[in-house]
């Protein structure tokens, strides 16, 4: 299956990526700037999956072998691919906390755009963190008007624990 993530900017092309892996044995993905090709290496790094990755003209190409498909039934030393294997990986044992509304600090539509995409990008993964701790400004994240509680209830709904701050409620109003 070839994804084509051209043009796209995190954190959709690793969103397409993880539909695809969801129903491929191999999977191509066309990524076309450099933050995005570190986020998806990063992430097939961190799972153990092995890959290829060449540059073609002004795009990177970046060739999966999704060895979690059962449907797989071919040898993977005839192939070359890379795999860096993370034994520490602990399920449902982080714990998240946020403190404030968007993310970083600096310009307030970027922080927002960012804080949009973690959430997109978090709702998505398999591993998820065991809770979500929302304190200070960070409790605006949960309320019924928030950019992200769509992606929030689909955390909830997946068994991540959500804690609020009630003193952080009672403070900013937003009982």
């Amino acid at each position: 299956m070839i994804v084509d993530a051209r043009g796209y900017t995190c954190p959709t092309p690793i969103i397409m990526l993880k539909q695809s892996l969801k129903t491929s044995e191999t999977i191509e993905i066309l990524i076309d700037n450099e933050i995005s090709r570190d986020n998806i290496l990063t992430f097939l790094r961190d799972n153990d999956y092995k890959y290829l990755i060449s540059e073609q003209n002004n795009f990177w190409c970046i060739s999966i072998l999704n060895e979690e498909n059962e449907n797989i039934n071919y040898l993977t030393n005839e192939y070359p691919f890379q795999s860096s294997r993370n034994e520490d990986i602990s399920i449902n044992r982080a714990i998240i906390v946020f403190k404030n509304d968007t993310m970083g600090f600096g310009d307030g539509d970027l922080g927002n755009s960012l804080i949009r995409g973690f959430f997109s990008v978090l709702s998505e993964t398999e591993i998820l963190p065991s809770h979500l701790i929302f304190y200070n400004a960070g409790v605006n994240l949960v309320t019924e008007t928030s950019p992200v509680i769509s992606n929030v209830k689909k955390l909830q709904v997946k068994g991540v624990k959500i804690v609020i701050c009630g003193a952080c409620i009672d403070f900013y109003n937003k009982k």
